[in-house]
């Protein structure tokens, strides 16, 4: 089936302005007011912006996310919106408030509801996979140890601590003079937890906190026994993959080879592994060419994780 003008329009926005940056055509995508109408976490949640604003948006992203990326796998049209299911891949190398850079890369899906008016997107709402990201990029135990230190009570004074950013940062000076009721939306908590008992919990959760989550193919590839002999695999996919996609594959040799085709070899510990793997090139939208068993072996040429 055809795309209607408006799922176009949403393509071609994505493609020009999120992926490559590129502004000039901004005027003729995005209506003159712009509503983000739910995106818990960015910084414009709830407002309205003008183009210019719009323009310093796309920019705080990018300039943190350089090599940022959405990949649209579905999309759904309904009278006035446009719903679609994306798959966001980036590194971060920029700075973020309270979030600094850490050079890791991330692959993170969600869905967001674009809303059109005279054939012109005028705003969305989104939800995303935000604890993902902070896993990914190294940032989930920051977060946690501030969100836990904040909620200690500073010269007995009681207060009310409650979420001052989506990512889970405590705004502990906000809250004192914030008088509205509680709510399970704002994730308050009546009764501080006393230091010794953080500081008992830190310590328990010290090493959850300061290795972040593996992606899922990452941890079928390393978490094998050593001693046992493993599988050798060559997958092929269509494209020739830069480096911040192979990284996703670290245990496996990335060769390019003629023709558009990118050969990934090394060895996978059983089918689950395998398949662990294939999710991972589907997520990245890798069209697969074969899958081939070579030995049950060790790989005897590169290191894993190269690329040649």
């Amino acid at each position: 089936m055809k795309p209607s003008e408006s799922t176009a329009t949403l393509t071609a926005f994505i493609r020009e302005v999120w992926n490559a940056g590129d502004f000039s055509n901004l005027d003729r995508y995005l209506a003159p007011a712009y509503t983000v109408r739910n995106d818990p976490g960015d910084p414009w949640d709830g407002r309205t912006l003008d183009r210019d604003t719009f323009r310093t948006r796309v920019a705080y992203a990018r300039d943190a996310f350089p090599d940022l990326r959405f990949d649209i796998h579905e999309s759904i049209e309904d009278e006035g919106r446009v719903a679609i299911r994306w798959v966001m891949a980036g590194t971060h190398a920029g700075d973020l408030p309270e979030l600094p850079a850490t050079g890791r890369p991330f692959l993170v899906s969600g869905i967001t509801f674009y809303y059109f008016e005279h054939g012109r997107i005028c705003g969305h709402a989104q939800a995303f996979d935000r604890l993902g990201f902070l896993s990914q990029t190294g940032s989930l135990g920051r977060v946690l140890r501030e969100l836990l230190r904040d909620s200690v009570p500073q010269e007995r004074e009681r207060h009310t601590p409650c979420a001052g950013s989506a990512l889970g940062r405590v705004d502990i000076q906000r809250c004192r003079s914030d008088s509205r009721p509680f709510s399970a939306s704002r994730r308050c908590f009546a009764r501080p937890m006393p230091r010794i008992e953080l500081e008992k919990r830190l310590d328990l959760r010290k090493n959850d906190i300061e290795s972040a989550p593996q992606p899922e193919c990452q941890h079928a590839l390393t978490d094998a026994p050593r001693d046992t002999p493993l599988a050798v695999y060559q997958i092929r996919v269509e494209g020739h993959l830069d480096r911040r996609r192979t990284g996703w594959f670290e245990e496996l040799t990335a060769t390019l080879e003629e023709g558009g085709v990118t050969r990934l070899t090394g060895p996978i510990a059983d089918q689950s592994a395998l398949h662990a793997v294939l999710r991972c090139v589907r997520d990245l939208g890798l069209p697969l060419l074969s899958i081939t068993r070579v030995k049950a072996g060790p790989p005897e040429d590169n290191p894993p994780g190269t690329v040649r």
